[in-house]
């Protein structure tokens, strides 16, 4: 794995402990605080499951799903037969760096540390992890999809011309 990939994998995972052991020091005692009036505040949650609280108490399942996506996602971005390029590889790394964060809290704490909710609607409370999760989803579906062809985000090295 090249330096810049290590480099932004680990920054992105610190940023994500931090914040989380933030939440668990400072948020924790008060239980919520505003960060912008009415459309996002901070609140302190425990989360067994996975978004939206889906596997929730199912921490075999879910330290055993994330296994093999990290694997599967570290195979993507290394192995010698193909590699991702642009946009999708960048995209591939930011979930990787999800995937890390949110596993580092079931092998610490057994739950995920979430705090960003927001208050203009109903909808899951989430932490770093998870919207670099959700981000490089979005855009690696997204790189997919809207590439020169639906396999245009990576090439076969030993292709011939």
């Amino acid at each position: 794995m090249q330096l810049h990939m290590v480099a932004m994998i680990a920054g992105l995972c610190v940023l994500d402990q931090a914040v989380k052991f933030w939440a668990r020091t400072v948020l924790q005692p008060v239980g919520r605080m505003e960060l912008i009036p009415r459309i996002i505040s901070l609140s302190y949650e425990q989360n067994s499951g996975a978004f939206f609280s889906i596997l929730e108490g199912k921490q075999l399942i879910l330290i055993s799903v994330t296994i093999v996506a990290v694997t599967l996602i570290i195979t993507m971005l290394t192995h010698p037969k193909y590699r991702f390029r642009g946009i999708a590889h960048w995209a591939l790394m930011l979930i990787l760096t999800g995937a890390l964060g949110n596993f580092t809290d079931r092998l610490c704490h057994g739950y995920v540390i979430d705090m960003f909710k927001f208050e203009f609607m109903t909808f899951a409370i989430f932490n770093v992890a998870d919207i670099c999760i959700t981000i490089g989803g979005i855009v690696f579906v997204a790189a997919l999809t809207f590439g020169k062809t639906n396999r245009g985000m990576f090439e076969k090295k030993n292709a011939a011309a």
